[in-house]
């Protein structure tokens, strides 16, 4: 709508419902800018939590903390409060595992047994790892936790590490995944090759891994008893977190061995941890018998499931959701006050304005018009304001979040803005004409009267 106006040098100009608005706006550029600021941010919180929200993979948090359905183990291997030494590390006992094989539904089973040793790598065997590891330019850099000594340059002179190793079930085996070479099962089981891992600590994902040995390779292996014997590498594999126990060194290598093989070289105990799938059918019925024999028939053992990490997961994401959410209202709250606020001020400030323009012609409804204009004008510039700094924010701060997080896969978006922005548009085209309404409910000669005070 547009109507012709005179102005004081005797120019025509075109009045509009966007020049009226526009020209309310640049009276206080700074009240503007904290309004759209504070509207702006929000939307700024409300994209990123949606994003984080979206980025997380369910499937991934559960099958990186337990990759099988059950996985059964003393209630102080996974506590990160104990030392290795006060730990059970072979707490799953023989009547637990004839107990849970009476159980319907179980499908595949199989243990982990484990052995912590000191090896002392001989010439041959740390040469390979000095030229793979200790040369390579992503390694040169790298300080020993705690210290600044370079751990190549402590390793060169130790020529030491401690050792994990580890006997797996063929059930645990044919669940590991490969990095390099092949597992024929048949042949691991003769008890002459092993399975090394590849170093990965502080290195991010994109980059892989570093092998210790390679296929092929003869090395060298100590029991605790000071035994030595010599192992074929057949392949390197990576032994899943769910898996292994839960601590790390500086180089983080571990052997795995086929059971026999384990319990012949290290000696017999029991397992570390049990694994086991079961029948979709029996899951809740296995997961009901295990919290009640974990609690009155052997309260030493503990267990997690399939169905444990998913109420786990459900809580993390159910903990930003609601810190998330209350941010989101606080900071929405906080910039609809400042837009009340600031267009009451304004109307009422240019009660008069408003008054005289209405008594030389101009009517309640242009003047309402103008007003959801400026509201509109709110809406735009808070719109183009959140989707820059969402977009910003996003690349720069909820990215970053997920390094380090193997249930984190950042996924771009802007659709929360996308649906927020109608609903923003019209509570910015209602609220001015609420105000108005409120305001200007006198007469014009009222209003007019206001001059004479």
């Amino acid at each position: 709508m547009g109507k012709n106006q005179k102005t004081k040098e005797g120019k025509i100009t075109r009045y509009s419902n966007l020049s009226f608005a526009s020209k309310n706006l640049s009276r206080d550029k700074k009240k503007v800018f904290w309004v759209i600021l504070s509207l702006s941010l929000s939307l700024v919180i409300l994209n990123s939590v949606y994003t984080m929200l979206h980025s997380f993979s369910e499937d991934k948090f559960v099958e990186h903390r337990i990759a099988t359905d059950f996985s059964v183990f003393d209630a102080s291997v996974d506590n990160p409060a104990l030392p290795s030494s006060s730990k059970n590390l072979s707490g799953v006992t023989d009547q637990f595992l004839a107990d849970i094989k009476n159980q319907p539904g179980i499908t595949e089973l199989g243990n982990i047994r484990y052995e912590n040793t000191y090896q002392q790598f001989t010439e041959n065997d740390f040469a390979k790892i000095d030229s793979r590891l200790f040369e390579h330019p992503r390694f040169q850099s790298i300080t020993c936790y705690g210290s600044p000594d370079l751990v190549k340059d402590i390793y060169r002179e130790e020529k030491a590490d401690v050792v994990m190793t580890y006997g797996l079930d063929e059930f645990v085996l044919a669940n590991i995944p490969i990095i390099t070479g092949q597992l024929d099962m048949q042949k691991f089981q003769s008890g002459n090759y092993i399975l090394v891992n590849e170093y990965n600590m502080r290195l991010s994902e994109n980059e892989g891994s570093i092998p210790f040995f390679l296929p092929g390779d003869k090395i060298t292996v100590r029991n605790n008893q000071g035994q030595e014997k010599e192992y074929e590498v057949m392949a390197t594999a990576e032994l899943p977190y769910a898996f292994r126990l839960q601590q790390f060194s500086d180089l983080d290598i571990y052997y795995i061995f086929p059971t026999e093989e384990f319990q012949n070289f290290f000696g017999e105990r029991n397992p570390m941890r049990c694994l086991f799938n079961v029948e979709d059918q029996y899951e809740d019925q296995i997961e009901n018998w295990m919290a009640a024999y974990t609690e009155e028939v052997e309260p030493m053992l503990t267990y997690s499931s399939r169905k444990v990490f998913k109420q786990e997961f459900k809580s993390f994401t159910g903990m930003i959701v609601i810190v998330g959410g209350l941010l989101t209202g606080i900071l929405a709250l906080i910039g609809l006050l400042n837009l009340t606020n600031t267009m009451v001020t304004s109307i009422l400030s240019r009660k008069l304005e408003l008054a005289m323009l209405e008594a030389v012609g101009m009517t309640k409804k242009t003047q309402i018009q103008g007003m959801c204009v400026e509201g509109l004008l709110y809406a735009i510039l808070t719109a183009i304001t959140g989707f820059v700094l969402s977009t910003l924010f996003s690349i720069l701060i909820v990215k970053p979040l997920g390094y380090g997080m193997t249930f984190y896969e950042w996924n771009f978006t802007l659709m929360p803005l996308v649906i927020v922005l109608p609903i923003m548009i019209l509570i910015t085209l209602l609220l001015p004409l609420i105000i108005y309404k409120l305001a200007m409910k006198t007469s014009v000669v009222e209003r007019l009267r206001l001059s004479e005070v």
